[in-house]
């Protein structure tokens, strides 16, 4: 009987870890698009959701753009580059999806070093040019 108990005891705590290991981004990539589309979903606040996607598929691109738009327009400037500068390093200037949000997000750059923070300005210049 002791052996039951002990068997059940080492079951349960595989499967308390396995739960746990899912409920992190890190280990589920597949999950990646699920959390990229809460956080389009909720803009919000969609910092956690854009995080998360972006530590479950750091090759997907599209989550550091949209977290660098929403800290720009928060005028979180500091923030909005940092994540506006990964996504050009994890962007496929090679994919047509991706070619006008690489100009703009470059765009974005620009416009924020040179110290505008308005985010609806940037957006109507980058978008008249």
């Amino acid at each position: 009987m002791k052996k039951i108990y002990f068997f059940i005891l080492i079951m349960s705590i595989g499967l308390m870890g396995y739960a746990e290991e899912r409920q992190n981004p890190k280990s589920d990539p597949a999950l990646c698009l699920s959390w990229y589309n809460l956080g389009l979903s909720n803009m919000n606040n969609p910092e956690r959701y854009f995080k998360n996607a972006i530590k479950a598929d750091p090759e997907f691109s599209p989550s550091y753009y949209w977290l660098a738009s929403y800290y720009c327009e928060h005028k979180k400037k500091k923030e909005s580059i940092y994540y506006f500068e990964q996504y050009l390093q994890v962007a496929d200037e090679n994919d047509p999806q991706e070619k006008d949000r690489i100009e703009t997000a470059k765009y974005f750059i620009k416009e924020m070093k040179a110290g505008n923070v308005d985010y609806n300005l940037i957006v109507e210049k980058a978008f008249s040019r």
